[in-house]
């Protein structure tokens, strides 16, 4: 059986069912947590989660790091979702560490196929992969939401990242703009760094910021006042940037758009905050 037929074989949503994050953790420890092999960047939000973690992948390799990526949806194939440095795992691979979660899953006294939702173990694969591949660094998006998202089963980050939260997967997060946000907003881990994206509504600030209190996480807002220029391109568009005591960058977008220069700032905003923290 392909890897494609076998992942998509399972139930395809347990999401919120039975403590499922808190069945997830316990997974990993059992499994020697492989989460814990390199530093996560976990991104949540509803729009520009692809976007955002794709730039600041590229700007973590550019700077000689090895990168692992996990999004999703995919689009063609399942491989997709899980990439290093732009490399996406092979489809033998894929298949191999597939079977190996699996094992160890009926090991655990689980039942493979029908205990573990698609996603969740699309989640485990992934991080089996990022440790065995040693990669520095992973950009972590979420699938659903916040709380009980399946990547929120991973017990430390090095930052959080919210992109634009909007209304989404209401009938699951909650049917208001502040309930959707509070979901979100418990990726949030104590005294880590949270990175937020400019235009967001009062009410999602105040929520994210609330949360960030609590955990006392410092919190920044990305600056629309870095932005010098933007105009069109053939390739997309091209934006100049003026970060504090930087001088002005231009930087060539594949995509047009205004969100894309919101995703942009969010990128950059985390990219200053890892330069201070690199010292």
């Amino acid at each position: 059986m392909q890897d494609e037929e076998m992942v998509t074989q399972l139930p395809g949503m347990l999401y919120g069912e039975d403590e499922r994050v808190t069945l997830l953790r316990q997974i990993l420890k059992a499994m020697g947590h492989p989460d814990h092999a390199f530093s996560i960047i976990h991104v949540c939000g509803t729009n520009g989660k692809g976007s955002t973690s794709a730039m600041i992948a590229a700007i973590l390799q550019a700077s000689g790091y090895s990168v692992g990526l996990f999004t999703s949806p995919h689009i063609m194939a399942v491989e997709e979702s899980i990439q290093i440095n732009r490399q996406l795992i092979s489809k033998a691979q894929f298949a191999r560490l597939l079977t190996t979660v699996q094992t160890v899953l009926k090991k655990l006294g689980f039942d493979p196929t029908t205990d573990l939702s698609y996603f969740e173990t699309l989640v485990l694969v992934a991080l089996v992969y990022f440790k065995q591949q040693q990669v520095d660094y992973v950009l972590w998006e979420c699938g659903l939401g916040g709380a009980l998202d399946a990547t929120n089963a991973v017990d430390r980050v090095a930052y959080t990242l919210f992109t634009k939260i909007s209304l989404d997967h209401m009938a699951l997060l909650g049917d208001t703009i502040e309930a959707i946000a509070t979901t979100k907003s418990k990726i949030i881990r104590p005294q880590t760094p949270v990175i937020v994206a400019p235009e967001q509504t009062k009410t999602t600030l105040h929520v994210l910021q609330a949360e960030a209190g609590r955990q006392s996480a410092p919190l920044q807002i990305a600056s629309r006042d870095w932005l010098v220029t933007s105009h069109p391109t053939s390739a997309g568009q091209a934006v100049t940037i003026k970060l504090p005591e930087r001088a002005p960058l231009t930087v060539s977008l594949a995509l047009a758009g205004t969100y894309q220069l919101e995703n942009l700032l969010t990128a950059l905003t985390w990219y200053q905050q890892f330069c201070r923290d690199q010292g």
